[in-house]
């Protein structure tokens, strides 16, 4: 299929196609003697893929790192981004109801609540992760590792502090995605893995002990473990027993 018949199909334009193909995000399939370029069936499914993963707003660096990734694990995000969809959903139908609260009571003297506001709320990211930095705190209060934390968190744009609860929680939901797998399996352990990168690069040097620590944690402070089974119940158990594997696995 010729690139033009791919961007009428795609809704996109030629240029946006030659510009994937410049970076390397949508390479066609061959060019033909002309140098037209070709593209297979396999390159629409990536195509399908790249525009979603734009749509819901990933940059396209970001877009390149999954879709070069396995196919297995390329499917368990797009269940994890479904989910995340769902509850955008969710806040969406929210705002609608109460367009409608709105619509019905147009001409109509009603005290304003905070009910009438609900929907429009922004902070739920900020409010989460500041409800974490209080946990952490109070279990943790006296540590180095703690107040590298605060020290490092604190200088924090707005942007980075969101883009850090964003990575975290992808983390989460990936590992909640393979629970039916045992924690020692290699996709799980790699996720630990990165789950303890992300501690070290965004708070603190997290080290074998910490690390430990953190999973004994996770399922001994009823808070913590409550907040972490609202991705998946059990997530908690679950994390914890892998975090066991890792550093047991790591101390050889």
């Amino acid at each position: 299929m010729r690139i033009k018949q791919v961007a009428k199909i795609a809704g996109i334009s030629i240029r946006t196609l030659q510009y994937y193909d410049r970076i390397g995000l949508l390479k066609p399939l061959s060019r033909s003697n002309n140098g037209y370029r070709e593209y297979s069936e396999f390159n629409l499914k990536r195509l399908q893929r790249i525009l979603f993963l734009k749509e819901i707003g990933f940059d396209l660096k970001e877009i390149k790192g999954m879709l070069d990734i396995p196919e297995a694990r390329q499917k368990d995000l797009f269940i994890k981004q479904r989910d995340i969809l769902l509850l955008k959903q969710e806040r969406i139908n929210k705002i609608i109801k109460t367009i409608d609260n709105v619509i019905l009571n147009f001409n109509k003297e009603k005290p304003m609540g905070k009910k009438d506001f609900q929907a429009f709320d922004l902070k739920e990211v900020e409010a989460h992760q500041e409800k974490y930095q209080i946990e952490v705190e109070q279990a943790y209060g006296n540590s180095s590792a703690y107040k590298e934390s605060t020290k490092r968190y604190s200088q924090y744009s707005k942007q980075e502090k969101e883009q850090i609860f964003k990575n975290g929680s992808r983390i989460f939901l990936e590992i909640s995605a393979l629970m039916n797998e045992k924690p020692e399996n290699s996709k799980v352990q790699s996720l630990i893995q990165e789950w303890r990168d992300h501690i070290s690069n965004s708070f603190y040097e997290c080290n074998l002990e910490i690390f430990k620590g953190l999973g004994q944690l996770y399922v001994a402070d009823e808070r913590f473990k409550k907040n972490i089974d609202k991705i998946r119940p059990g997530l908690a158990e679950y994390l914890s027993k892998a975090i066991e594997i890792y550093v047991d696995s790591h101390k050889r």
